[in-house]
């Protein structure tokens, strides 16, 4: 996932602050360890895999938010082969 402020700048220094969560989820395990790329700072790793297929709700946080400054999100859908999989519908609420 790629963070980002309202200029469009990528935020580094944030893998202890992004927690990521499926809270009505069975059978998903998140990593609780989320990497940053060294290569593109503000762009970050988790790693979440399931035993079942079908449409999970994950929640995405980042802390603290300063009240008035907001946050952008971005997100690339890869399979366990580390291919990238298109189309695939991904909402944040």
């Amino acid at each position: 996932m790629k963070l980002y402020d309202t200029q469009k700048n990528a935020i580094p220094d944030q893998s202890t602050q992004i927690k990521v969560a499926a809270p009505e989820a069975s059978g998903i395990n998140i990593s609780s360890q989320v990497i940053e790329d060294k290569i593109h700072p503000g762009e970050y790793t988790i790693s979440i895999n399931g035993t079942k297929s079908g449409e999970v709700e994950f929640t995405v946080s980042q802390n603290p938010v300063l009240a008035g400054n907001p946050v952008s999100y971005s997100l690339k859908v890869i399979d366990a082969n580390n291919n990238p999989l298109e189309e695939v519908m991904v909402s944040w609420r």
